[in-house]
């Protein structure tokens, strides 16, 4: 999903389009070839594995968040609304923290083409979002989340045991 974003950031928003300042910036281990050859080191860096991710989050305006699969909470998600960030990502991605994205007034990508339209809007300053980064970090922190976690895995736990009918 990350390659075929960022080409079309590539094509879409010409080197001409961005602002100088603009970086958008891969953090995560085993970036496949394709990748490393999007990357121009001047507006797509590729950081490799980070240790820590705060210093990313505190400089940036938006975070791109496509996460294959799974389910539960996404961390990166709610670390990045915790700084008060927009989050672009896929229905998949929101699913987990819907509630999130509806009090922030974040649209969730559609397609990748959406995600190209929100980050345009990003760009150029049009898209407004609240930011609920104190709410985050209140109602997220790690004992709420473990909490909420663990009645989560108390009521798959009960579901599971239930006879079915």
């Amino acid at each position: 999903p990350l390659i075929r974003f960022i080409g079309l950031l590539r094509t879409g928003l010409g080197a001409g389009e961005l602002p100088p300042d603009f970086k958008f910036r891969i953090c995560g281990k085993g970036a496949p070839a394709r990748l490393l050859a999007l990357c121009d080191g001047e507006h797509f860096v590729y950081h490799g594995f980070v240790e820590n991710l705060e210093p990313y989050l505190a400089s940036t305006r938006a975070i791109f968040c496509y996460l294959p699969g799974g389910s539960g909470v996404k961390t990166k998600i709610v670390e990045a609304f915790g700084y008060g960030k927009v989050v672009v990502c896929d229905e998949l991605s929101a699913k987990a923290l819907p509630e999130l994205f509806e009090r922030s007034g974040t649209p969730v990508a559609r397609t990748f083409e959406h995600a190209y339209k929100l980050f345009r809007s990003i760009i150029d300053g049009s898209l407004a979002v609240t930011d609920i980064g104190p709410y985050v970090r209140d109602s997220y922190s790690w004992t709420a989340l473990m909490r909420r976690q663990m009645r989560f895995m108390k009521e798959v736990a009960r579901k599971c045991s239930a006879k079915p009918k």
